[in-house]
């Protein structure tokens, strides 16, 4: 299967290329500059330089997903399930900032979603997986 991948170079990234690599997939990672490239490409993958913030630069491209939007907090909980721990620690937004910081809690708690309309009526596109919290809770990643 052919793979477009953001985040290659990050700690869930990285992990992912590798897993995607040794399974047969050809990865083309999304990275900022060359020497991302040179990481992605030493790993495996085929590197695409843009940054996401260049809306012109990346205007050809498509979002690939479900439709789902899993909170970070369903992710969470299901990756949980798929290792056998106990889930995700209840709290506030601002026990969160505490536990993690200002930047990095923002981040999770931010409400974020994809759209994959354009892939879907340019390219025929349809999902064929179940979305990354029930693969979690069901599929391949559990223990």
């Amino acid at each position: 299967m052919k793979v477009a991948l953001t985040g290659a170079t990050g700690y869930i990234g990285s992990h992912v290329l590798t897993e995607l690599h040794e399974h047969g997939h050809e990865v083309t990672a999304l990275v900022q500059d060359g020497a991302r490239a040179d990481i992605v490409a030493a790993r495996g993958a085929k590197a695409a330089i843009a940054d996401l913030y260049d809306r012109p630069a990346v205007v050809s491209l498509y979002v690939i997903g479900n439709g789902a939007n899993s909170t970070a907090a369903e992710l969470t909980e299901a990756a949980a399930v798929a290792a056998g721990a106990p889930g995700a620690v209840p709290g506030s937004d601002e026990e969160a900032r505490a536990r993690l910081g200002d930047n990095f809690a923002e981040v999770l708690l931010l409400d974020q979603g994809t759209d994959a309309a354009k892939a879907r009526v340019e390219l025929g596109w349809h999902p064929s997986r179940p979305s990354l919290a029930d693969e979690f809770r069901h599929g391949s990643y559990r223990t």
